[in-house]
């Protein structure tokens, strides 16, 4: 497949999202909202999610970031040694993904746990984590009902799009 091909299918993949976006509000039945969430770091948390995911087929997206939201919280108790930038900014996203701190403390252990829990493989986990980041900057995104395995797929084209159309998916 050329250059052309791959271009044209990212972008028909972005299109697909940007249409999926409902302007409903979450659904009823969704026990944990993006905007109110406060993550546990808990196992117990973590179940309650995925049985979240399994019954709610309408807000599924949002239902993914706040999993990534109570990801970053877990992760985040196993980065204790920050480095000089991570230590000063007090940025959680940047933190949990330093290379320098992910180099200077030992995450196998958080992705050992998390795995026994949910089920999910590492690239998974680190892709719930992008998407509880992303829908904080863009908010309609958590509206998107595309399949999870497009939008993993394509993610780091759509969020480039996304950043070009800031407008739209920024606003309410």
């Amino acid at each position: 497949m050329n250059f052309d091909k791959t271009k044209e299918l990212k972008e028909l993949a972005y299109q697909s999202v940007k249409k999926s976006v409902a302007k409903a509000v979450t659904a009823e039945s969704a026990t944990f909202t993006f905007d109110s969430y406060e993550p546990q770091s808990t196992n117990d948390r973590l179940r309650e999610i995925m049985a979240q995911i399994k019954v709610n087929m309408r807000s599924r997206t949002e239902i993914y970031a706040v999993m990534g939201i109570e990801l970053i919280s877990i992760k985040q108790s196993y980065i204790t040694r920050k480095c000089h930038n991570c230590v000063v900014n007090h940025d959680v996203y940047a933190c949990v993904n330093c290379k320098t701190c992910l180099r200077n403390n030992d995450v196998k252990d958080f992705y050992s746990r998390v795995q026994e829990v949910t089920k999910f493989s590492k690239d998974y986990i680190n892709y719930f984590i992008r998407l509880g980041t992303w829908c904080k900057k863009y908010p309609k995104l958590l509206f998107a009902s595309v399949p999870t395995d497009e939008l993993k797929q394509n993610f780091s084209y759509i969020i480039s799009r996304m950043a070009v159309e800031n407008d739209f998916w920024y606003s309410e």
